[in-house]
């Protein structure tokens, strides 16, 4: 059996079927999926060693049905778990520091590392195509006291990935410089090639293309179709029934769409977890909470800023400087950014485009009072209302 250093995965299956893969060949990392679904990745990094690392990422699926699947970032040589700005080493080990995600930037790192499973080869020579049994996770022995720190070549200047394996955040309305960078490269090779039917009678994790939704009391569906409208709806809500164990307090009072290719975990014919792809489209709330405040809005000017906010608080939540990490974008002491997600309600307007024109241009509004909830993740407004 092969070895590898692992700290327990959460949800790890206690008696999981052994799965019989082909080896890929010398020099690459392809995903697979186990007999009970379980997503992996199969690296071949030179001749004789082979490691099979469990795809699920840990601390984004504590607590609450929505996660993540790290993808394979070849030209950074680790996994990314781009929505939750989180890296993983090769064998697994969670790597120090963190990209613009999902997560709040000041969230404390959980330090658990991925998981590795044991395997051997059935016949051959340990070569491309020989097939190769997966077992059972690894002992994990004792949790990890710091995080791995990754070993940086010449072309890397800091702790996080090449820009190929970051996900862009949403677009402001403004933009501003290094928010809207470019991603070029090579992208991360994810489970998304995987994706097939969604079968409710097979319980574990399934690989479909689909649209989910999450309303903003945490009740949450599978649409045939891309949801629409404000709030958000579901024009023909699948037949499969979803239960993630969400509410008010995860979704900020704030909707969410996950579309593209999903890893959804069902029991007993329903949906009882999703993890989210590299390549899956994620909108609106990070479902990681919102913090709500009020303040005065102001007219901005269109070069500099979507929503200067006269903030009526000392230090409002979520806004102002000391929660970002280098090379993030985070808004300056009384400004609130807005995306093309953000939910507004002012001046008998409701599209924030809209907003952000008549506040630009007629320089004579006065001051508006306004109920925020900014997003806790990317600190991005979910919503802003004029306060009755």
């Amino acid at each position: 059996m092969g070895l590898g250093l692992v700290v327990l995965w959460l949800v790890a299956p206690s008696a999981a079927p052994t799965t019989v893969l082909e080896l890929p060949p010398v020099g690459t990392v392809r995903p697979a999926l186990l007999a009970d679904g379980t997503p992996v990745f199969v690296a071949h990094d030179r001749p004789g060693e082979v490691r099979v690392v469990e795809a699920l990422a840990p601390e984004t699926l504590s607590g609450s049905g929505t996660g993540e699947l790290v993808a394979w970032c070849e030209e950074g040589r680790r996994f990314v778990a781009g929505h939750h700005g989180r890296t993983f080493a090769p064998n697994g080990d969670r790597y120090v520091g963190s990209t613009p995600g999902r997560l709040p930037v000041d969230d404390p790192p959980v330090p658990q590392n991925l998981v590795v499973r044991e395997w051997e080869v059935v016949d051959g020579s340990v070569g491309a195509g020989d097939p190769l049994r997966v077992g059972a996770p690894l002992d994990p022995g004792d949790p990890p006291t710091e995080l791995r720190r990754p070993q940086l070549d010449a072309a890397q200047s800091s702790l996080g990935p090449p820009a190929s394996c970051q996900l862009p955040l949403p677009p402001l309305l403004t933009p501003v410089p290094g928010s809207d960078t470019p991603i070029g490269g090579r992208p991360p090779v994810d489970h998304g090639s995987l994706a097939g039917p969604l079968d409710p009678d097979v319980d574990g994790w399934q690989i479909v293309r689909t649209d989910l939704l999450v309303t903003a009391d945490g009740g949450a569906a599978l649409c045939d179709l891309e949801p629409a409208g404000s709030p958000r709806t579901c024009p023909t809500p699948a037949a499969v029934p979803v239960a993630l164990g969400l509410d008010a307090d995860d979704t900020g009072d704030g909707w969410a769409v996950l579309s593209g290719p999903l890893a959804l975990r069902l029991r007993n014919g329903t949906v009882v977890g999703v993890a989210a792809m590299f390549s899956t489209v994620w909108r609106g709330s990070s479902l990681r909470g919102g913090v709500a405040y009020t303040a005065d809005l102001e007219a901005v000017s269109v070069s500099r800023s979507v929503a200067e906010l006269r903030t009526v608080t000392d230090d409002p939540p979520c806004v102002g400087p000391g929660r970002a990490q280098p090379g993030e974008v985070l808004p300056p002491p009384g400004v609130q950014y807005v995306d093309e997600d953000t939910e507004v309600d002012l001046l008998g307007l409701t599209d924030a485009s809209q907003v952000e024109t008549t506040l630009s241009e007629d320089r004579s509004v006065a001051p508006v009072r306004v109920d925020v909830v900014a997003d806790s993740g990317p600190c991005r407004a979910l919503r802003i209302v004029e306060s009755p």
